[in-house]
């Protein structure tokens, strides 16, 4: 039990980062305040957007049951495009980890990953949803953050709620992800998201994760597209043993998915097809969700992820930080291996050779640093950084070679010091 705490504290403590702006530490600050007591007014540094918070509305909730954790509305945030006319759209979905247990779940429906009444009625956010067009391709669109309430990537579907027995009394919490999603879809439709021409589909961690697993489907309710495409953030995790020899991690999500009810919930149902419907919690590892999705696809992940390293792998923990400067051989060796199996993952996966792919894979001690627009800007392989990279694929006409929009990073080097890729300093 203990393990399984410091597990999910850990998603929670390393994904959580969705919920904040990533941007210079200051502006960290800046963003705790605005969403912690709702203060608006604030001076926005240039190229940072400020976004305002929608609800879905109360009927459409009683409706169809599309409630957070806690009962209470979902919603986003929203900043409309430069130019209202303007029918390009990027939706990020927030990321924040998992509830594993209904206490657990429980708990976590007290805070602003579980009840939009912790939510402020504004934001400022960066990344994918900045505007500054220097760091941002997408800057020009409407842009929208999905808030992560539900607890399981926007994927589960409990009819009944659970009833939880605690000492201050009787509570009841909602695992209903799936409504979520719809409501959250069908608001944005009636803010004319129904007549985008172009839509760009990502999340962050978690959020990632959701971006796997309801691509596909978020595409098929759009029939006007002229172009679509999904750019999944640190969502690409392992079913990988640790270092200890156990895979604590594969077990608890197989765990919570039958809690949330995930084979109702989830949408891609070729992917529930090939592992089927007994081991739908493997789509939640995007290897299997990946080979089988059919929508355009640019993965950025690092193949030495921080969360991963953390609380996967939980193997050569004195020397996970300051871009492994202090690693000893046999645990470069070991890290150099945890690598080389996400690649084997990734590039096993049929959506690493599909048309229209692509992909950005550097080896960062990081998780979710494309949030940030220094990230986007500095970051490189190859010579080409991760936003013009993101740029050119999204331009191509849709059927170059995954190839012609991959970029994979370096191993780390045996002496010191280790790190290959000077631009991590940025992360």
């Amino acid at each position: 039990e203990k393990l399984k705490s410091g597990l999910v504290w850990g998603i929670y403590s390393g994904l959580v980062h969705s919920a904040h702006p990533r941007m210079a530490p200051f502006v960290l600050f800046l963003v705790a305040l605005s969403i912690q007591n709702g203060v608006s007014g604030l001076k926005i540094p240039q190229g940072i957007s400020k976004q305002k918070l929608y609800l879905v509305p109360k009927d459409r909730v009683e409706q169809d049951g599309s409630v957070c954790l806690d009962g209470t509305q979902p919603g986003f945030y929203y900043s409309p495009a430069e130019q209202l006319t303007n029918t390009s759209w990027v939706i990020f979905f927030q990321g924040g980890g998992y509830c594993y247990d209904e206490h657990n779940c429980h708990d976590r429906s007290r805070t602003r990953l579980g009840s939009s009444s912790k939510w402020g009625p504004t934001i400022i956010d960066g990344g994918v949803l900045s505007s500054d067009s220097r760091a941002n391709p997408f800057a020009s669109f409407h842009r929208v953050f999905v808030m992560y309430c539900d607890g399981f990537f926007y994927s589960g579907n409990k009819e009944e709620p659970v009833e939880i027995e605690r000492e201050d009394g009787n509570h009841k919490v909602y695992l209903r992800g799936r409504r979520v999603l719809d409501a959250i879809l069908d608001t944005l439709d009636d803010m004319g998201l129904d007549t985008a021409d172009e839509l760009v589909v990502g999340g962050a961690s978690a959020g990632g994760i959701a971006t796997y697993l309801h691509g596909d489907y978020i595409k098929s309710r759009y029939a006007s597209l002229k172009r679509y495409g999904l750019v999944p953030v640190s969502g690409f995790f392992l079913d990988h043993i640790s270092a200890q020899g156990d895979n604590i991690s594969a077990q608890m999500l197989q765990d919570s998915s039958f809690m949330h009810n995930l084979k109702d919930g989830i949408t891609l149902s070729s992917c529930k097809d090939a592992v089927g419907e007994d081991d739908v919690y493997l789509c939640l590892f995007a290897n299997n969700s990946y080979n089988v999705m059919e929508s355009n696809t640019f993965v950025i992940n690092s193949d030495l992820d921080k969360y991963s390293l953390d609380h996967i792998w939980r193997g050569d923990t004195d020397c996970l930080h300051n871009n492994f400067v202090d690693c000893s051989p046999s645990e470069v060796d070991d890290l150099n291996g945890w690598a080389k199996d996400f690649r084997r993952d990734f590039q096993n996966s049929k959506g690493s050779v599909k048309k229209g792919n692509g992909a950005f894979i550097e080896s960062c001690f990081e998780h979710v640093a494309a949030e940030r627009d220094t990230v986007w800007e500095h970051l490189m392989l190859n010579g080409v950084n991760l936003k013009d990279a993101v740029n050119n694929w999204w331009l191509s006409n849709g059927e170059d070679s995954a190839e012609d929009h991959t970029y994979i990073g370096c191993f780390l080097k045996e002496t010191a010091p280790h790190m290959c890729n000077p631009t991590c300093k940025v992360v």
